[in-house]
């Protein structure tokens, strides 16, 4: 056979390219002993300069460049093989696009792109999905016919010369092989680059641009990375960084993990270069650091055993060339008697993140990071010299006081706020107003000691932490043996902290008042908050403290607790609870503001006051959309609807608050509702539990058509202008944009948009076009050309579900909004030269459901609310914020019973990410569990053998292992992108594990007891609703639901879907076993049994939606409870599959539910959103059916 084709390899010599030496080389050798070419040649180019550099491999460092037209065949007989992750400047300016139309006019040429396909809108080229044939071999340019896959309505026309790219694997090159080879004649699928197309070299998107702080540096990566890549920089960040060392980590910590992972941290702008280049450097020898505050921001999230393997495996890599033993067992236990060696000046950068590993594990490695402090090298040449702590004197009068030695520890924070564990509530309280003043805390709660030298040894280290010490004291922990009175007096004795020690004492009477007074602290004894925390301040004024920033601190805190000493956080009766919709109302005559919530009603609100103008009541259920209809386009509203979890869409008349129409054809809730014009009539478009769209006239309420999709269910609408008239955008749980014409009901364009759900969508009009903007599960922010389907830009910043967008009129143009499950709204700006972020607002202290515009002053502001019950407002010019109004909000969605030895307790999640603990004996709290940033979605207790432990899952998208005894904090997984909706702990062949589910569409295993892998289970495209362990005939499994109604039984260990249970559901919500049954509530109000022979009955009590479900003991009997619209709880007896009772519990949709022990006595706890929480006995409020 003749070999007719030349290989010219061209490896990017980028700085990003580093990582990819060793890859080159192997593509190298795969080429020439293909034996299928005639000649193998490699050339380098750097791509990073305004014009690409072009040498031979071979070539010695500092050789004259060649010119790109030596690849140059006459003939076409040179295939060209472009090896380059496409992200160095010559990609952004269009120089290489230049080059590649020069050579693809003269043969075959291809980009081998080592970044997985996923990626690759982060690089420098605009990835174009595409149908290529070749006409005849060699693929020269005018020999390449492409189309592009799936054009739709008005798209234009692709131009621009095509370049392939494809992923250096095997299933990606063969397809390209048969093009180049001549063997495929057919159109083949494929990725190309438009070289020469300027529409497509210089895409809306614009680059990255560096965030401010760490947090949001960590942030921004986490909601972009794949779970592994972020699993690897946590790893990292316990390493000194060069390749092999990274690659070392790598293979050991995650062994099944790719290069591309590694590539991922190397583009996540965590990483930053040290040192300046050097001619002929090998990639290997390259230093590199995290940017500032990164290192210890990633080093929170690993728990402390893989934190220590990764320090001690790399440390023996280090001793090794180092050429000595690091005994770093013997500073652990003896960190100041332990000699150590002395770091040579190479390796201070190991030296350097051996102190910042040991500081963040905290006590004891605190210890030893102090003496690893004092074997660091001396900078600059300067002599390495033990350290000599030294007691400043007074200076005598008439000198000059000496100055201060260098210290050989870091500078210490400004206030470090100690207190005894029963104060922790007003110890969280003070540090949250603290932080928000600006100044920089640090809390360390007292130890437990029993004796004067442990007491005396506390207060050292507290004056260690911190400039400042604040002991919080109450009226129960004063008089308490080495706490109290006598840990302030040990304060107070410790050498050098005259002026340094301040008190808050809280109703603690007259048992402190002298000392008080003596160190100038603060007592209070009545429920004033704001008086309470301004005589701290000043307290802290006078002796000197200062606030390290102004304005919000970088660190995202946690939302703030409430004042220990008031209720009012609590709902009373008749509270509005959470804000699910806003809407924005135009009138002539004032600016309104149109507002859904928990409790049915729709009120209109006087933006200008704050104040309810009218009230449209009726709905049963939480209210969830609204639509405003208007004439004619700009016009003034004059018809509003509402639509929620009763199943009802209303159309309400504005003026005068009559209700014109109800409907009610939709499946179970309505989650979507919008506007649609078509010619000179504007229809309603709603969406249910399933997967069909709804369309009718708001006025006469007749149902006009129905528009059906297989697949999962519908959860965001938008109308699209379009010409004359609109089209109907909808997003769906498995991720997926449909473009529906609605005269002709047919789908135009299918876009796949995002990794799981679709949560929002609105339209924004950026240079003059109108595109489409997408949020997700996923945590992204996407644009789209809805006439080409292309992806203009993406946002990313929030590390939660996007739960609703909106767009912000300005002077300079449209701004987009966004609220998310993490608490922010974020405010993008697409016209500008970055990525995008105009302001972040932290004004919420719960999920942000709901964004509108509206006219305040002449000016548009942005209106939000949420979980919390408020409803803010920002300035998008001045970010000025304002509260609109205000009704905390108390709703739990999560119940656990947690069966300890000695008592009970029962867990509730709450919106603000905290997890309370009651003892059922006393029906008190016990304690408060803080730490996530949001929602809690989920509780389960993990029972023995071992200690019980409680999981927790937020909507901030982590899961919590607490100890259920103590409440210490075990650990901490943040894997998923998505809120985690449900966990449930599993047995695996005798071992505990724990299992989550999340809106990502992911479930994740792994063992609680021991660090160990995690297994990642992934089904169809949705949201993964809830887990539940089962045990079948085949051994343990794991059961899962997701949003679009699919049952699927696990086996754990294999990964494999062992089983389906029944067809299709509606929607389910919730799983539970029962009297080894499997059930499963749905969102239509039916719930399926599984009986152990394989069958499944429908059971249906009538309330329209199941929100919760449990097993509960009512007498002798074991029962099903489930709870959903009306706050109604049932009692099924599932053995014969009928209704044995029921218990109008709530006012609200039912929650949460679980059965509980009260001394021995079998209870129902259940919790609403309408703020009800409540513990009661079955038998007696039982209405037996």
């Amino acid at each position: 056979m003749t070999r007719w084709l030349d290989v010219a390899l061209v490896v990017d010599a980028g700085a990003s390219m580093r990582i990819w030496r060793r890859a080159a080389g192997e593509l190298r050798v795969l080429l020439e002993r293909m034996g299928a070419f005639r000649d193998v040649r490699v050339w380098e180019m750097d791509t990073g300069a305004a014009q690409p550099v072009l040498r031979k491999a071979s070539a010695p460092s500092g050789a004259p460049a060649r010119s790109p037209r030596e690849l140059l065949d006459p003939g076409g007989r040179r295939l060209v093989l472009l090896f380059s992750d496409c992200v160095a400047a010559g990609w952004r300016s269009g120089a290489m696009s230049e080059l590649l139309t020069t050579w693809s006019a003269h043969g075959p040429v291809a980009i081998v792109q080592p970044l997985p396909q996923r990626l690759w809108h982060r690089t420098g080229i605009v990835p174009v999905p595409v149908r290529l044939q070749a006409v005849q071999s060699g693929l020269a340019y005018p020999k390449l016919r492409y189309q592009a896959r799936n054009q739709g309505f008005g798209a234009e026309e692709l131009s621009g010369t095509p370049v392939p790219v494809m992923e250096l694997d095997a299933r990606w090159i063969s397809q390209w092989a048969g093009l180049v080879s001549g063997d495929n004649r057919g159109w083949v699928n494929g990725v190309v680059m438009l070289a020469g197309d300027r529409h497509t070299e210089e895409p809306l998107r614009q680059p990255d641009v560096a965030p401010s702080t760490p947090l949001e540096r960590v942030q921004a990566f986490r909601s972009s990375a794949s779970p592994v890549a972020f699993s690897l920089a946590a790893y990292l960040s316990a390493a000194p960084l060069s390749l092999p060392v990274m690659r070392l980590v790598q293979q050991t910590m995650l062994p099944d993990s790719r290069p591309a992972h590694l590539a991922e941290v190397f583009l996540g702008q965590l990483l930053q270069r040290i040192g300046p280049e050097r001619a002929g450097e090998h990639p290997d020898e390259v230093e590199y650091d995290f940017h500032p505050g990164v290192r210890e921001t990633l080093l929170g999230t690993l728990r402390r055993t893989e934190a220590l393997r990764v320090f001690g495996m790399v440390s023996e890599y280090v001793a090794a060339r180092m050429g000595q033993p690091l005994d770093f067992a013997a500073m652990l236990a003896d960190p100041f008697g332990h000699g150590g060696p002395l770091i040579g000046a190479g390796s201070r950068p190991f030296a350097s993140v051996v102190h910042s590993v040991l500081e963040a594990l905290g006590p004891p490695y605190a210890q030893a990071a102090r003496r690893w402090s004092e074997l660091l090298p001396a900078e600059d040449g300067a002599e390495h010299s033990p350290s000599v702590e030294l007691t400043p004197l007074d200076a005598v009068e008439g000198e000059e006081p000496l100055e201060e030695a260098p210290a050989t520890v870091p500078v210490p924070t400004e206030v470090c706020l100690s207190y005894h564990p029963r104060d922790l509530p007003w110890a969280e309280w003070l540090r949250w107003e603290l932080d928000r003043l600006g100044y920089a805390v640090v809390i360390r709660p007292l130890a437990e000691v029993s004796s004067p030298d442990g007491l005396r040894r506390l207060a050292a280290e507290a004056l260690e932490h911190g400039r400042f010490v604040v002991s919080v004291i109450s009226a129960g922990t004063v008089a308490l043996p080495y706490a109290g009175e006598a840990w302030l007096q040990a304060l107070l004795d410790s050498p050098g902290s005259g002026l340094r020690v301040l008190a808050c004492t809280v109703h603690a009477g007259l048992l402190l008042q002298e000392m008080v007074e003596r160190i100038d602290g603060a007592t209070f004894e009545d429920r004033d908050a704001r008086t309470a925390l301004s005589s701290i301040v000043d307290c802290l004024r006078r002796a000197g403290a200062r606030p390290a920033h102004q304005g919000p601190p970088e660190l995202l805190r946690l939302p703030p607790p409430p004042y220990p000493g008031d209720d009012t956080h609590l709902a009373g009766p008749g509270a509005q609870g959470p804000v699910w919709v806003l809407a924005e109302v135009r009138s002539a005559e004032r600016a309104l503001l149109a507002r859904g919530g928990a409790d049915g009603a729709v009120r209109l609100i006087d933006v200008p006051t704050g104040q309810t103008v009218r009230t449209l009541a009726g709905h049963t259920g939480p209210v969830r959309v609204l639509a405003t209809i208007a004439a004619r386009p700009g016009e003034e509203h004059t018809l509003i609807a509402s639509g929620g979890v009763d199943g009802i869409v209303r159309t309400w008349e504005l003026a005068t608050g009559v209700l014109l129409k109800e409907t009610r054809f939709l499946e179970g809730e309505v989650w979507a509702l919008v506007a649609v014009r078509s010619g000179d009539r504007t229809y309603l478009a709603g969406t249910g539990a399933g997967s069909t769209i709804q369309l009718w006239d708001p006025e006469s309420g007749q149902r006009l058509r129905t528009l059906t999709r297989r697949g999962g269910r519908v959860w965001a609408l938008a109308a699209v202008p379009f010409g004359e008239r609109e089209l109907l955008a909808s997003g769906s749980a498995d991720g997926t944009i449909r473009l529906w014409d609605t005269d002709t009901s047919v789908v135009l364009r299918t876009i796949q948009a995002h990794r799981s759900t679709v949560w929002a969508l609105a339209t924004i009009t950026v240079a003059g076009q109108t595109l489409l903007a997408s949020g997700g599960a996923d945590g992204m922010i996407h644009l789209w050309n809805p006439r080409s389907g292309a992806l203009v830009n993406s946002f990313v910043g929030h590390v939660s579900t996007i739960r609703t967008l909106a767009v912000v009129p300005t002077p300079e143009g449209e701004l987009l909004a966004s609220g998310s499950a993490d608490s922010t709204v974020r405010l993008w700006n697409p016209h500008t030269g970055n990525d995008g972020v105009q302001h972040r607002f932290g004004h919420h202290t719960g999920e942000v459901w709901a964004m509108a515009p509206v006219e305040v002053g002449g000016r548009v502001h942005l209106a939000s609310g949420g979980v919390d019950g408020t409803i803010r407002l920002a300035d998008p010019v001045t970010f000025q914020t304002d509260e609109l109004q205000s009704v905390r909000s108390s709703a739990v969605w999560a119940l656990a019973s947690v069966q300890l030895p000695d008592r009970t307790l029962l867990a509730s999640g709450a919106l603000d990410g905290a997890v309370h603990l009651h003892e059922l004996s006393s029906y008190a709290e016990e304690r408060t569990l803080t730490g996530h940033r949001s929602t809690i979605r989920a509780l389960a207790a993990v029972p023995g053998p071992g200690p019980v432990l409680l999981a927790t899952g937020s909507a901030d998208g982590t899961v919590r292992v607490w100890d259920a005894d103590t409440g210490e904090h075990l650990s901490t997984r943040a894997e998923h992108t998505g809120e985690v909706w449900t966990v449930a702990p599993l047995l695996i062949a005798g071992e505990r594990h724990l299992s989550s589910g999340s809106a990502d569409g992911t479930i994740r295993v792994w063992p609680v007891d021991r660090s160990g892998p995690t297994t990642v289970l992934r089904g169809p495209n949705a949201e993964i609703a809830s887990l539940v362990a089962f045990e079948g005939l085949a051994g343990a499994l794991l059961v899962s639901a997701d949003s679009d109604g699919r049952v699927l039984m696990w086996d754990p260990v294999s990964g494999e879907v062992h089983r389906r249970l029944g067809s299709e559901l509606a929607g389910v919500v919730a799983l539970t076993v029962v009297q080894e049954r499997l059930a499963a509530g749905c969102q239509d109000g039916t719930i399926a049994l599984c009986d152990p022979d394989g069958s499944v009955r429908l059971l249906d009590g009538g309330t329209g939606y199941v929100g919760a479900m449990a097993p509960v003991r009512v007498g002798g009997r074991l029962l099903l409870a489930s709870g959903g619209f009306g706050g109604v709880v049932q009692f099924w007896d599932v053995r014969e599959g009928r209704l044995a009772g029921s218990f109008h519990a709530h006012a609200g949709t039912v929650r949460a539910l679980t059965g509980v022990l009260v001394d021995g006595q079998p209870m129902v706890a259940s919790a609403s959103d309408d703020g009800d929480f409540l513990l009661w006995d079955p038998v007696s409020r039982m209405t037996v059916r």
